[in-house]
């Protein structure tokens, strides 16, 4: 067993706050918040031993670790709770901690006195240590430990903190995960807590290792096409468990986790290098405050983008701009209709796929040079996203309360085929050429762990028959066959099934008017540039526990995972079958005619009843 620690620091700084001991910071305070992180552990014991920061150093070959978890403040009368959990950790990289986007795992629900459900606590960076041990040490407390205190308050002998794991933001885009591993039991109380304030401190605590699944984490979608520019996105995770792990415990049956959901802005997608190139300078900036220029046109071409650009959902949007005309049909000018439009997702992409690592890549860089104040969830700028979702699901953190959401392998998830709910809609929209996959794909399993028969075949069997991108199959495999090698099952965790839209970008040249698409040669000027799309992101996406059931035995194992953003690649539109046109030209002379033949026979038919 591995013994208290932090026992001194606890005694020492409730004997400051009675008076019995001098210091400055907390005579003068009262507050062991202020309390500098080198003051607590150097009068505190790490492991039985009394710390000593020497023998601490950087390093690249240790882990970051926790070195204490202390509760403090916990008292016999609940009305005189001074109550707050801080922690102690070591740092041998000597990188900066930011201050924002850093938790810990701890357990909030027990049955049998075992722990079946965890949350994550936002904690509160208070102090860093400097000079010789600059950030080698630092101090955290938990924000807002109610739920913890509630669980603790209600218990007879012991109060119990199952630790998984501690995620820590060196400013990256995801906060890194450590494990912690360890249950710390507490008892007793300090100086100035327990039923007689002037007693001396019973508090004690002990502490041992738990179980902890330490997982990598990787994300994949699946793309089908239901509608004429709507999909639907099955949203996928996968990571290796050890095999040791299914059979000493069971069938994986539930998974928790969490996520922030959002939907991103219009994200413009262009062909042609050029047109991307002249609008790189004005991504950011309002279409009202200032204009774009684009100076010579060739070929009445260049401005095509700005003019018009085709609505994802509900309006048109324009830019503000200034064109030139050369030769006969020079002039200066901008358009009539101007919207507050600001430019704010934009790609290259002469085939039109953008991968998830661009989209990612350019979220950072965006928040990074151009908007770094208005930040969704301390990471990236919330200019880049909406705050709604689809119907039916949840914009924000997941579940009631946001602590996640838990997933059963029993509840099946079904893909619609296209549907307009009218057959002759249907049938009329499929015979004008779109490739529309109107079969719904029925009892698909949102826990699944892949066998070696799953990973036979083409990329594209693959991709059907495990609902993963194309893309990633290649990557996914060379996990897999790593897993396999590392005596680990790979599991596919399909969480979250959600509307993908890619519109067509259709611009032209507008005449000097501004009435139409024509220019004064009278032609008519349309092009696709590209097309606009919409998705789902899933931000921060965290693995809590998972559940594995052996008979009627269930058993929760808390995750150590660093979080991922999930986002899923842009895929253009689909495109219409220009072969048919003659067949729909042939097809509208058919109805036509069924139509005067209808009538009259209607006609006919309301003439003899009038002659009766």
């Amino acid at each position: 067993m591995k013994k208290l620690t932090l026992i001194l620091t606890i005694v020492m700084i409730v004997s400051a706050i009675g008076g019995g001991l001098t210091s400055v910071a907390f005579a003068a305070t009262n507050n062991i918040d202020v309390s500098d992180v080198m003051f607590d552990l150097q009068n505190s014991q790490i492991a039985g031993e009394n710390f000593n920061p020497d023998d601490y150093g950087y390093t690249d070959e240790k882990e970051l670790k926790v070195l204490a978890f202390a509760e403090y403040g916990f008292a016999f009368n609940q009305a005189n709770s001074d109550y707050n959990i801080y922690l102690y950790v070591y740092n041998p990289s000597g990188r900066e901690i930011k201050a924002h986007r850093n938790s810990v795992s701890i357990a909030t629900v027990y049955e049998n006195g075992a722990a079946v459900d965890y949350d994550k606590f936002a904690l509160k960076l208070l102090s860093v240590s400097d000079g010789q041990y600059a950030r080698l040490f630092y101090k955290f407390k938990v924000k807002d430990p109610t739920k913890l205190y509630t669980r603790v308050s209600a218990a007879t002998n012991v109060r119990r903190y199952d630790v998984a794991e501690i995620e820590l933001n060196f400013g990256g885009e995801t906060s890194e995960a450590y494990t912690v591993g360890n249950y710390y039991e507490y008892s007793g109380y300090a100086q100035g807590f327990g039923a007689d304030s002037k007693a001396e401190s019973t508090l004690a605590c002990t502490t041992d290792n738990i179980d902890t699944l330490e997982l990598k984490v990787n994300s994949t979608f699946y793309r089908y096409d239901n509608g004429m520019y709507q999909s639907t996105d099955l949203s996928s995770v996968y990571f290796g468990v050890p095999k040791e792990v299914f059979s000493k415990y069971g069938k994986l049956q539930q998974i928790k986790a969490n996520w922030f959901e959002t939907h991103t802005e219009r994200q413009i997608v262009l062909k042609s290098s050029e047109y991307y190139e002249q609008l790189l300078p004005y991504i950011g900036v309002s279409t009202l405050e200032r204009a774009v220029p684009l100076g010579k046109i060739e070929d009445y071409q260049m401005n095509a983008l700005v003019t018009n650009m085709s609505s994802l959902v509900e309006d048109d949007f324009y830019f503000k701009y200034s064109y030139t005309f050369d030769g006969d049909h020079r002039f200066n000018g901008s358009t009539a209709r101007v919207s507050n439009y600001k430019l704010l997702w934009l790609f290259n992409s002469a085939n039109g796929v953008v991968h998830p690592n661009e989209i990612a890549e350019y979220a950072k860089n965006y928040t990074n040079k151009i908007d770094s104040k208005n930040l969704l969830i301390n990471k990236y700028s919330s200019e880049l996203f909406l705050k709604n979702v689809d119907e039916g699901r949840q914009y924000g953190w997941q579940g009631v309360d946001g602590s996640g959401i838990i997933i059963d392998a029993d509840s099946l998830v079904t893909i619609d085929g296209f549907t307009t709910g009218n057959d002759f809609k249907d049938w009329f929209t499929k015979f004008v050429g779109f490739k529309i996959q109107d079969e719904a794909i029925k009892d698909i399993k949102p826990i699944y762990v892949v066998t070696d028969k799953d990973i036979e075949g083409t990329a594209s069997a693959i991709s059907q028959r495990l609902l993963i991108s194309e893309n990633d199959v290649e990557t996914f495999k060379n996990t897999y066959l790593q897993n396999k090698l590392e005596g680990k099952n790979t599991v596919l965790f399909r969480f979250a099934s959600s509307n993908y839209v890619s519109i067509p970008l259709n611009a032209g040249v507008m005449n000097q008017g501004g009435t139409g698409w024509s220019i004064a040669d009278g032609k008519m000027h349309v092009y696709n540039v590209g097309y606009v799309a919409q998705q789902t992101a899933f931000l921060d996406f965290d693995l809590i526990w998972l559940k594995f059931l052996q008979e009627a035995q269930a058993t929760v194992i808390p995750c150590v995972s660093s979080p991922i953003d999930v986002f899923h690649g842009l895929t253009p539109p689909p495109i219409r079958n220009s072969s048919n046109l003659w067949a729909i030209i042939a097809a509208v002379i058919i109805i036509v005619l069924l139509l005067i033949v209808a009538f009259k026979l209607l006609g006919v038919a309301f003439r003899k009843r009038s002659k009766k």
